[in-house]
């Protein structure tokens, strides 16, 4: 059984044409999962009424099926305002790549034995933990007035920040002195070197002004970035800044 904080009632939506098929699969569900809510479809407008009525956390769907594609049914509902939750397709991996992102987050998964209960129930339990994790994930606004720290040199990491306003400055203590590094401005990322080298804050950081930042935890960052790429554009801008900064004072 999946975790009780993910116990609370889930919804299913099983997608297939085959009766037997679908007894199956439910049965699945309502074995690993407490709670289970689960709507059944064996044609498009139905599993389309069934989305809308109750948006559902986990689709479990053929890859083929004679009368629709499930492949522009999953495509469309992730194009639409209600698209996190995670899907299952019963197949083998298809030749043709598909889905690439959502399978790199886990957001797709291909299930290539469904009578298979134990690899089935591995499926569901990451199916429903990617919606939690997500939950968690959600990035936090930080608000910093002028002289505030941010956090100290030699302290533990748990989070990167993103810059959306204001401006920060980078300072280390040398002989008891302080002495500044650099400043972080607006679309700069800060502290995303304790999250690549797996070590303590290598410097301290408090704002010069008033600031407001972005606070992504480092578990959920790669989801992330795989959902906003103009964050992952800025976050290789302030690695490829620093790169700069660093060479430059290696050939003075």
């Amino acid at each position: 059984m999946v975790e009780s904080a993910v116990e609370d009632k889930k919804i299913f939506l099983v997608v297939t044409e085959d009766k037997a098929k679908m007894q199956s699969i439910s049965a699945v569900i309502r074995s690993h999962t407490n709670k289970a809510a689960i709507f059944e479809a064996s044609e498009l407008h139905a599993a389309l009424f069934k989305f809308r009525n109750a948006v559902p956390h986990v689709i479990v769907l053929d890859l083929e099926v004679s009368k629709f594609s499930t492949i522009q049914l999953v495509s469309d509902l992730l194009k639409g305002e209600h698209n996190q939750f995670s899907v299952i397709f019963t197949s083998e991996i298809p030749e043709n790549e598909l889905f690439i992102d959502q399978v790199i987050t886990g957001q797709v998964q291909f299930l290539t034995d469904y009578t298979d209960k134990a690899c089935f129930s591995q499926c569901l339990t990451k199916a429903l933990k990617r919606l939690q994790q997500e939950k968690k994930s959600e990035f936090i606004l930080r608000q910093l007035v002028s002289g505030e720290l941010l956090f100290e040199e030699g302290h533990p990491g748990d989070s990167i920040f993103l810059v959306k306003s204001g401006e920060l400055v980078a300072w280390k203590l040398k002989n008891g002195q302080r002495v500044d590094l650099g400043t972080i401005g607006p679309g700069e990322f800060v502290g995303e070197m304790a999250h690549l080298n797996q070590e303590p804050r290598s410097a301290t950081v408090s704002a010069s002004q008033a600031s407001e930042l972005i606070e992504i935890p480092f578990g959920s960052l790669d989801m992330i970035l795989f959902s906003k790429p103009s964050w992952s554009k800025a976050l290789f801008m302030t690695l490829s800044k620093r790169l700069k900064i660093t060479n430059a004072k290696l050939s003075a």
